[in-house]
């Protein structure tokens, strides 16, 4: 075997997944096939901390629990929460749905 077969058979076993495998992107594209918006973990942050203050709210580009300074979530996973049926929003407020609470606990 010379360098460029050695090299070759380096470059096979590096192969990388997919760039949507293991990403948000990916579980989206995985949920719509179900039908479905599926759970991610930075949707669980977000759902526990609506549980606890009853609501979140959108300021800027992220969507806080009230009072906070650190956002829970970004504006489009709250509208991906949204469209899962996780949340529903109500003018700048998101709140969780019944299914939402029952996820979080």
């Amino acid at each position: 075997m010379d360098w460029s077969d050695s090299a070759r058979a380096r470059t096979r076993c590096r192969r990388r997944p997919p760039k949507c495998f293991g990403t948000f992107i990916g579980a989206v594209a995985w949920g719509a096939m179900t039908s479905s918006i599926i759970l991610i973990p930075g949707m669980l942050k977000a759902l526990r901390l609506a549980r606890v203050y009853g609501f979140l709210v959108q300021r800027g580009g992220g969507v806080h629990y009230p009072g906070g300074s650190q956002p829970a979530c970004s504006t489009g996973l709250a509208q991906k929460m949204v469209e899962g049926g996780w949340l529903v929003k109500h003018g700048e407020r998101y709140e969780p749905t019944e299914q939402g609470r029952r996820v979080a606990e």
